[in-house]
């Protein structure tokens, strides 16, 4: 059977499970409904396993949210309860908090590397998304109603928008579209719905839930099963190549648009109660400090990000030194700075001998071994006063403030000596290298 028609067959199952539901609840269709969601929850707990995806400790989370949602069909047809809680509610949660856990371990491995604004943002999102859904649909349930089964079903829209707002983010990390990813989504926007319908209808009705409005969650289960046996599913966990998409334009437009628009909304809607004071508070604070947290390290990521760039145009990559652009602007400096106190600027040339035999004898990774070792050890065996740069290849300039040309001469034989030592060209191989020196002085009141 081609997947096209497994498909078909699903959703004709969906909508028979749907229509039966209502027509009998506690009887036929009840059992209808209760066997065909379970079909459905155990697709989606296998058909990731079978389509190896990995790494299997974060799939594995999301096979314990639906093992929790099967359960909760149990409780369902049980229908015991703690208080204002049903098993049904509990196992429901537990299984919409895996599923939470599950979309956040996947967009941080989408995301590569760990990035601290990849948290803020996800949780700014996420925080966002709960004042809108409490502000708009949560809090006017709360007029006139007790509140322990009031919150209860006002729990459910809100975990639904954090779970939207989830695999929103998810969404805009992934380097292209993924089909299983609509798939999701489609169905967690469903979810969303028929709970807030459903919610409405519990609390300011007298019959609790709507029966009809039950069987479209049937819609809900068939939908994730079409996202786990979509071939695509394993993308997910895909990390995108270097810059096979960018969205940074993308994640800062969804991150003003679902944090500023919940904001302006809570102060417009009138508030209903001390309740409904508290949450708006407590999650507008929440947001604004999230927010502020993330300008604090933006800007802090751009401070680094202006000392690296400054740091590699002035200094040569591979031995750490300062580069000739930056050399001879350190030269300017010194040599003014030298006048000025009376003492000359002595400047060392220093080329490395028989440099290309050992490129040409142990390749060019021996050669850039000798010169990150001279460039890290030279500089302490002469001291913090003067300066060591490379010229290029394997040339190095050093400057220093003398009074005289025998101290000049001096401090020409303390390199000297330095490679009286043998330089580390391999791990464990050193070789003996005899340098070159060149020295040029300038006198201070001298052109």
């Amino acid at each position: 059977m081609t997947r096209r028609a497994r498909l078909a067959a699903g959703f004709v199952l969906a909508v028979l499970a749907a229509v039966a539901y209502p027509l009998a609840p506690t009887g036929v269709g009840g059992l209808v409904f209760t066997s065909v969601a379970a079909v459905f929850i155990v697709v989606i707990i296998i058909a990731p396993l079978r389509r190896g995806v990995r790494p299997l400790r974060i799939w594995l989370v999301q096979t314990l949210g639906s093992v929790f949602l099967l359960l909760s069909l149990f409780a369902i047809a049980l229908n015991p309860s703690v208080g204002p809680l049903r098993y049904s509610d509990i196992t429901y949660f537990s299984g919409y908090a895996c599923l939470v856990v599950w979309l956040a371990l996947l967009s941080r491995r989408v995301g590569g590397r760990a990035d601290p604004t990849t948290f803020l943002d996800t949780a700014a999102v996420c925080s966002g998304a709960a004042l809108a859904i409490w502000t708009v649909a949560v809090a006017p349930m709360l007029g006139g109603t007790q509140m322990p089964a009031t919150l209860v079903w006002a729990v459910y829209p809100t975990v639904d928008a954090l779970l939207l707002a989830l695999a929103g983010h998810l969404a805009y990390r992934l380097a292209t579209p993924i089909p299983a990813m609509t798939w999701i989504i489609g169905s967690l926007i469903l979810l969303l719905l028929v709970d807030l319908v459903n919610s409405l209808v519990a609390i300011f009705s007298a019959t609790g839930e709507h029966v009809v409005v039950t069987g479209w969650y049937m819609f809900f289960f068939f939908g994730l099963a079409a996202a786990a046996t979509h071939p695509s599913l394993p993308r997910l966990a895909h990390r995108p190549a270097p810059g096979e998409r960018s969205t940074t334009g993308q994640r800062r437009t969804a991150l003003i648009v679902l944090t500023i628009s919940p904001v302006l909304v809570s102060t417009v809607v009138p508030v209903s109660g001390w309740a409904d004071m508290v949450v708006r508070v407590t999650l507008v604070t929440l947001l604004l400090g999230l927010l502020f947290l993330r300008l604090s390290v933006t800007m802090l990521a751009l401070s680094r990000a202006e000392s690296d760039s400054h740091y590699r145009a002035t200094h040569d990559q591979l031995t750490g030194l300062l580069n000739p652009a930056e050399l001879f602007n350190e030269l300017q400096r010194r040599l003014t700075c030298n006048a000025a106190a009376g003492r000359s600027t002595a400047v060392l040339f220093l080329d490395c001998d028989d440099f290309k035999y050992i490129n040409d004898t142990w390749g060019h990774g021996a050669g850039d071994t000798l010169l990150r070792d001279i460039a890290a050890r030279l500089p302490r065996r002469l001291g913090p006063e003067p300066l060591l740069a490379r010229q290029g290849g394997d040339e190095f300039v050093v400057v220093c403030a003398v009074d005289d040309v025998a101290e000049a001469v001096t401090l020409a034989r303390l390199v000297r000596s330095f490679f009286d030592e043998p330089v580390r060209i391999m791990t464990n191989r050193t070789h003996t290298v005899t340098p070159s020196i060149g020295i040029a002085l300038a006198e201070p009141g001298r052109p």
